[in-house]
């Protein structure tokens, strides 16, 4: 079963562990081996009401969270030429940017929105190279930093 933010948000905190925990154990790769996953999407920019209590428990589990500090709202179902200007409009060094996979218009955007983050320098990573090792902090908007440098500044 497909869980939102605000469906989990209502849950108790073990009851939403179990949820994501069951569903990590659900994925598979293309050639159908399992494999474990270890990140959980965390609402943007700073989650529901339970949000804290999820953000401990997930810690505790090894669970590393990640925050979107783009949203494309394509969920809104906005045409594809204004989920790309959104999305290229607002992106910057280390964006995380937020997809829905129910979106209608998404998989028409991500061609042009791929095409012009490449062009204008960008690389395309998986999101385990823009997780930083221990010790880290992370600003209002979901950013992490080193802990050195966030304490020079």
């Amino acid at each position: 079963m497909f869980y939102t933010a605000q469906m989990i948000s209502a849950l108790s905190s073990a009851t939403s562990m179990r949820r994501i925990n069951w569903a990590a154990t659900a994925f598979f790769s293309t050639d159908r081996r399992a494999y474990t996953a270890s990140v959980f999407m965390r609402s943007f920019p700073a989650g529901p009401p339970a949000a804290p209590a999820i953000s401990c428990d997930t810690m505790a589990s090894q669970w590393l969270q990640v925050i979107a500090d783009r949203d494309s709202l394509d969920w809104k179902d906005y045409d594809a030429d204004t989920i790309c200007q959104r999305v290229t409009s607002r992106v910057q060094q280390g964006s995380i940017v937020l997809f829905h996979n129910a979106a209608l218009h998404t998989p028409e955007a991500l061609p042009a929105i791929l095409t012009c983050l490449i062009n204008d320098g960008y690389t395309v990573v998986p999101i385990s190279q823009l997780i930083l090792p221990q010790p880290y902090t992370i600003d209002h908007t979901g950013r992490q930093f080193a802990a050195e440098a966030a304490a020079s500044e």
